[in-house]
């Protein structure tokens, strides 16, 4: 498999092999995908609180799409 990853890589074996651990690794420190959704939904919360009631209450879709 690491032979086959360089290959399609361009890599060296190491090279190939230390970027699938470091890619795993990321993706297993991220978290699943439920848990970065609730991190997002935190996110867009917090920022929710900082808007003024106007802009909170703007439609999206008329904003961006003239109402279509």
């Amino acid at each position: 498999m690491a032979k086959e990853l360089a290959e399609l890589t361009g890599q060296s074996i190491t090279g190939a092999v230390t970027e699938a651990i470091r890619y795993r690794l990321e993706m297993l420190k991220a978290g699943s995908v439920d848990e970065r959704a609730q991190r997002l939904l935190a996110i867009a919360a917090d920022c929710a609180r900082h808007l003024d009631e106007p802009t909170r209450k703007l439609d999206h879709g008329e904003l961006l799409y003239d109402g279509a």
